[in-house]
């Protein structure tokens, strides 16, 4: 997680020296937490759908609005994947 070689981790280990992941944590479950919030949105949208069938947007529109949405989390997770 530190992006070091082995040899390089047990140098910097043994000098003290700070070691710092190349992963931005904060940045991982602030990702989350928008992956999230696009999900319950689609379902959200979805109920919407089945309840009030016909009313309000253009259905091609809506359509469209959910591929958006489900590409947008797609690229997400695709992003926050730990290697």
């Amino acid at each position: 997680m530190a992006g070091m070689s082995v040899a390089g981790y047990l140098r910097a280990s043994a000098l003290n020296a700070e070691i710092r992941s190349i992963y931005d944590f904060a940045a991982i479950r602030d990702l989350c937490r928008v992956s999230g919030d696009l999900g319950r949105f689609g379902g959200l949208l979805k109920l919407w759908l089945a309840e009030r069938k016909g009313e309000g947007a253009p259905a091609v529109d809506v359509d469209k609005l959910l591929r958006d949405a489900r590409a947008v989390v797609e690229e997400i997770r695709q992003r926050i994947v730990l290697r």
